[in-house]
C-alpha cells in the first residue's frame, strides 16, 4: 500500500517500489486518499518483496531542523495512541505521526542512525509505543498512522524482539492492522526468527479481506524457504481466487521455486494479456473503468519476468525470451537480466538475443477464472 507504489496512472515506468515516504503523496491526508493509496486491482505486491512498505503512506515530514532518533521517539512516546483518523490533523497529532514516520524512514537505513548496541533498547521502547494503542475495530478505515508507521520502524530495526509482537497484529480485527503487520513481518525476512510467524501468516491467505490476501501471498515468499510444502499448498489453493490474488499467489509460489503457477504466469508473461484487461475500482466514491496504463503494463511484465525467473520451466524461460523484442525497455532490460542470471534453455538464450518467440501455444487460463 507505492503502499509506496502510488495509484499506477501516474507511474513511472524507470522505477521500481522503494520502502521510503511516497513522494506523490504531497496532498493533506484524507480518508479518500489513504483508499486511494492502497488501489487493489492496480497493484501487484509480490514487486515490494525486497521492501515491504505498501500502506499508509500520505505525507511527508516538516521538521524544521534535523532531529536525532531520541527527538523522533520522545515525540512518538508523547502521543496518548488514542487518536482516531478523525483527528488526524490536529496538530499534535500530526507531530506524532510525522515523527512516526520520519522513523520509519530513518530506519530503512538502520546502520547509519543508531549503532549495533542501541538496537534492542530502541526495539524495547517501540514496542512498548505500539502497547498504547488500543487493538482495532472491524471497519474499513485504518487505524492510527502512527501505529503502522511503529510497526515498520520496528521490523526495519531487524531484530529478533519485534517478531512476537509484530506476529500479535496478525489477528487484529482492523485489516489495516493485519496489512500492515504482514508488510511488515516481510521486512524481516533476514531474521532467522522471523520464520517462527509463518503459521500465522499462512491462514491470511484466505482473510475475509482480499487486499490483505495479497500482501499474505507477498509475505509467504519472504518467510517461507524454497521448496516448503506447507507453504506451497497454502498458496496452490489461492490459484483459483480472483485475478489479483492469483497473480501474487503465483508469483509468490514461483519465488519458492515452484511452477505450479505456471498457467497464470504465462497470461501474466503476456502483453496482450495486459493491454486487453479493464480495471474497476472505487476513486473518491466514484466508478472507476479504465485500461492498464502502460507504465502499469510494463510494470506487470517485469514483475512476472523476476517470480517467473525463478523457476526452472522451459515454457516460462521462452516466454521471458519472447520479452526481449518488448516495446519497453523495462520489460527488454528485465528479460535480458532473467535470462542472463537464471541461464535457461539454449532456445530461451537465443530468443532473447533475437526478440523471437518459442513459446508454446498451450492455453493459458485467465487470471480470475474459475476452474
Amino acid at each position: 500500500m507505492s503502499l509506496n507504489d502510488t495509484p499506477d496512472h501516474a507511474a513511472d515506468d524507470s522505477t521500481e517500489p522503494r520502502g521510503s515516504v511516497d513522494s506523490a503523496a504531497h496532498e493533506p491526508m484524507t480518508p479518500a486518499l489513504m483508499a486511494r493509496l492502497f488501489i487493489v486491482p492496480a497493484l501487484i505486491v509480490c514487486v515490494l518483496l525486497a521492501v515491504a512498505v505498501v500502506v499508509v503512506l500520505f505525507g511527508t515530514t516538516t521538521a524544521d531542523k534535523p532531529e536525532t532518533i531520541a527527538d523522533l521517539l520522545k515525540k512518538l512516546d508523547a502521543d496518548t495512541g488514542e487518536r482516531t483518523l478523525g483527528h488526524m490533523l490536529d496538530p499534535k497529532a500530526k507531530e506524532s505521526w510525522q515523527a512516526a514516520q520520519e522513523l520509519a524512514r530513518r530506519l530503512e537505513k538502520r546502520d547509519k542512525f543508531i549503532s549495533p548496541e542501541e538496537i534492542d533498547p530502541t526495539a524495547k521502547r517501540l514496542i512498548e509505543i505500539l502497547g498504547k494503542y488500543p487493538p482495532g475495530r472491524n471497519v474499513d478505515e485504518p487505524g492510527p498512522s502512527q501505529k503502522y508507521f511503529t510497526m515498520i520502524a520496528l521490523a526495519r530495526l531487524h531484530t529478533p524482539l519485534a517478531v512476537e509482537p509484530l506476529t500479535a497484529k496478525l489477528k487484529d480485527e482492523n485489516w489495516w492492522t493485519r496489512s500492515t503487520a504482514l508488510q511488515a513481518l516481510a521486512e524481516l525476512k533476514d531474521v532467522p526468527e522471523a520464520r517462527k510467524s509463518l503459521p500465522a501468516v499462512l491462514p491470511l491467505l484466505k482473510d475475509p479481506v482480499p487486499a490483505v490476501q495479497i500482501v499474505a501471498c507477498a509475505t509467504v515468499a519472504c518467510l517461507a524457504e524454497a521448496g516448503d510444502s506447507v507453504a506451497t499448498r497454502a498458496l496452490s489453493d489461492r490459484l483459483e481466487a480472483e485475478a489479483e490474488v492469483q497473480w501474487n499467489a503465483a508469483m509468490a509460489l514461483a519465488r519458492l521455486g515452484s511452477a505450479t503457477g505456471k498457467l497464470t504466469l504465462l497470461n501474466m508473461l503476456n502483453r496482450g494479456y495486459w493491454e486487453g484487461m479493464d480495471l474497476q475500482y472505487l476513486e473518491n466514491g466514484a466508478s472507476v473503468r479504465r485500461k492498464y496504463t502502460e507504465a502499469e503494463v510494463s510494470r506487470n511484465l517485469k514483475a512476472a519476468i523476476e517470480a517467473a525467473a525463478c523457476v526452472h520451466d522451459t515454457e516460462l524461460r521462452d516466454a521471458i525470451a519472447s520479452l526481449g523484442k518488448d516495446p519497453s525497455v523495462v520489460v527488454r532490460e528485465a528479460a535480458r537480466a532473467a535470462l542472463e542470471q537464471g541461464g535457461g534453455s539454449g532456445a530461451s538464450r537465443d530468443a532473447a538475443r533475437t526478440g523471437g518467440s518459442s513459446m508454446s501455444s498451450t492455453r493459458l487460463m485467465a487470471a480470475g477464472e474459475s476452474s
